[in-house]
């Protein structure tokens, strides 16, 4: 197999300084790496726009991040709200698992495909269902969330026939329990980066015959995956602060 390294993120929620950017831009070019955020990048409050801080904004751009998942903190009430949220980012923002159409859907994208090298990866994300049935949400927003395995099932179908490698950006769980049950159920994943569950060190698991990488949050950390000849994945976790 090909080697490809990626490098990811998560949770940084407004921490992500333009020095701390200046060293992952670093670590990409000297990685020849993609670089993907987990979501919660930005430090804004749930389901509205403001206050923003245009400097994370401008921070994550002089990373050259390639691609992030949609979190809570980037989740809007309604679209318009979400693309508020989001104006300015340079690169796709993705979420598999909300349904398509309606104002500011061009601001989201179930999934993208990216070429390394020799390399095609594709990658699609998963967000937590912020519009419940039957919350207040639900019934005012026109935000409508489509169930997560399903959607990471089809992302991963409509992917494998187009890329070497498939990366799912997993926002989601409050435990690592919960963030296994939904990885063991998306068959032809090849490499779950997680978050949404805070974690204080990183760490990379096997489940199944997916690898799942976390890094700590709030920019103290980011997780450098290697995937080895053998198509094994092997971590290094670097410090960012």
């Amino acid at each position: 197999m090909t080697p490809i390294t990626v490098i990811q993120t998560a949770d940084m929620h407004g921490r992500l300084t333009l020095e701390i950017a200046s060293r992952l831009a670093e670590l990409k070019r000297g990685e020849s790496a993609l670089l993907f955020d987990c979501g919660d990048s930005l430090d804004l409050p749930n389901y509205l726009p403001l206050p923003r801080k245009p400097e994370v904004i401008a921070a994550m751009n002089a990373a050259g991040y390639d691609a992030m998942v949609l979190g809570n903190r980037e989740y809007g009430w309604r679209r318009s709200t979400t693309a508020a949220k989001l104006a300015g980012l340079e690169f796709p923002v993705l979420c598999a698992n909300i349904a398509s159409g309606g104002a500011g859907s061009e601001i989201l994208k179930p999934h993208v495909t990216l070429r390394l090298g020799e390399c095609t990866v594709g990658v699609f994300g998963l967000s937590p269902n912020m519009a419940p049935s039957g919350s207040i949400a639900q019934r005012t927003s026109d935000v409508r969330f489509i169930d997560a395995e399903e959607a990471g099932r089809q992302a991963i179908a409509d992917l494998r026939s187009e890329s070497d490698i498939v990366i799912g950006l997993l926002h989601w769980g409050t435990n690592m329990e919960q963030q296994t049950r939904l990885v063991e159920k998306l068959p032809g994943l090849d490499l779950a980066l997680a978050a949404h569950w805070h974690v204080t060190a990183g760490s990379l698991v096997q489940v199944g015959d997916v690898a799942v990488s976390r890094c700590a949050c709030h920019a103290r950390q980011a997780a450098i995956l290697r995937r080895q000849p053998d198509g094994d994945w092997e971590q290094e976790l670097v410090g960012l602060q």
